[in-house]
């Protein structure tokens, strides 16, 4: 009895210093587990671009003139020769009482002139006929010997520079009929009034949409001023403007895609042209950046993105390298110690133990795993600076 008592107690006492011991030991720290694993890995550069429509016309005023009002809106569509502007003749200018007073004397003036150039005119006509006369009676006297060749030849030499005279006294009276119809013209469109000239219709050079309305309302044009602004939707490129140290990396014909682009999915493209010329921009921060202009091609069939206009933002992925059978861990797993990507890998029995890891390709969500790590391990997400080797822990719940 009494031994069995004392066994009793034993087994009580050593209970009870398992139980002190389990207490007094280093609680678990809970923590977000990882696995590695097998399994694609795309690597991108993503960049902000927006959409341009290369094939991009606009249309001038070829003449000073009155546009009528554009009824066309942007996104209109266009049929190649359909009219798209009318140009019309410009109104004459109305006079206020002063000019007008002064357009009715140069009227006055005008057919006073006009009057002096008919009287001058018939003067010089009847100069004319006198010289030819005189010509004719010397040259039948120089037959008979009555007049010396000197006489006959000066009449001759006259009679030229008189009919010369009545010509040019005809032409001055053309000329003062002409001012006089300038005058005339004048104080007729006094009040202003519209030209009777047919207007000038100018059409669609292609089958494009408006993309702009320069000048919607009716008014005065100056020979150049920009009406509308057209475009080819099947020219619509993508621009996405990268730094010079990201765009060395970069290749003709390199595979990209659009997102965040508004609709479903995602849109395929590829790069078009890369810049040659790189130009400085300030960023948000204030820091001036080098950048280079990369032009994509929209691969995808028109019906797919029709939706997209000129000048949308859209995100750019540019497919940098990718890999089928890729060993990845999950990249919030990685942190940086003695300048070695380092890892917590969490044993079987809920131990840390930190890893030095090799690491090639990675983006934003993974990186391949060279050297360090095998597929199936777990490795702990967003470590602490509290966790260190030894360190007992355990799975977040939901991880």
């Amino acid at each position: 009895m009494l031994k069995t008592r004392i066994v009793s107690w034993g087994l009580a006492g050593l209970a009870l210093a398992a139980i002190i011991l389990w207490a007094l030991r280093d609680p678990a720290v809970e923590v977000e587990v990882g696995i590695v694993s097998t399994g694609p890995l795309l690597v991108t550069l993503d960049q902000e671009g927006r959409t341009h429509v290369e094939d991009r016309y606009l249309v001038s005023a070829p003449v000073a003139g009155l546009a009528r009002r554009i009824e066309l809106r942007p996104g209109a569509n266009l049929a190649p020769g359909q009219s798209i502007a009318v140009l019309e003749p410009l109104a004459a200018s109305a006079l206020d009482p002063r000019s007008l007073a002064e357009a009715r004397a140069e009227l006055a003036r005008a057919e006073a002139e006009v009057r002096s150039a008919k009287a001058d005119s018939e003067a010089a006509a009847a100069a004319s006929t006198r010289a030819r006369q005189r010509d004719e009676r010397l040259a039948q006297a120089l037959q008979s010997g009555a007049v010396s060749r000197d006489e006959a030849d000066a009449a001759a030499l006259d009679r030229r520079a008189a009919d010369a005279s009545a010509r040019a006294a005809a032409y001055r009276v053309e000329l003062a009929e002409a001012g006089r119809r300038a005058a005339r013209a004048r104080v007729e469109v006094a009040g202003g009034t519209r030209s009777s000239q047919e207007a000038i219709i100018l059409s669609s050079p292609i089958e494009a949409c408006v993309l702009k309305v320069e000048h919607e309302s009716e008014g005065v044009v100056q020979a150049g001023t920009p009406l509308l602004e057209l475009g080819c939707r099947e020219s619509m490129e993508v621009h996405a403007d990268v730094l010079s140290a990201d765009a060395v990396n970069l290749t003709p014909g390199q595979a990209a895609t659009i997102e965040d682009w508004g609709g479903e999915g995602s849109l395929s493209a590829r790069v078009l042209l890369i810049e040659p010329q790189a130009f400085t921009e300030v960023s948000a921060l204030g820091v001036e950046e080098q950048r280079v202009r990369v032009v994509l091609e929209l691969l995808d069939p028109l019906e797919r993105w029709s939706s997209l206009g000129d000048g949308y933002r859209v995100m750019v992925h540019f497919l940098v390298w990718q890999g089928e059978d890729v060993l990845q861990v999950p990249a919030s797993a990685l942190f940086e110690h003695d300048g070695q990507a380092q890892v917590f890998a969490v044993e079987g029995d809920g131990i840390l133990s930190q890893r030095a890891v090799t690491i090639g390709q990675r983006n934003p969500e993974a990186a391949q795993v060279l050297d360090g790590l095998t597929a199936g391990e777990a490795v702990v997400l967003h470590p602490r600076r509290e966790l260190a080797p030894g360190q007992r822990v355990r799975r977040r719940t939901g991880g």
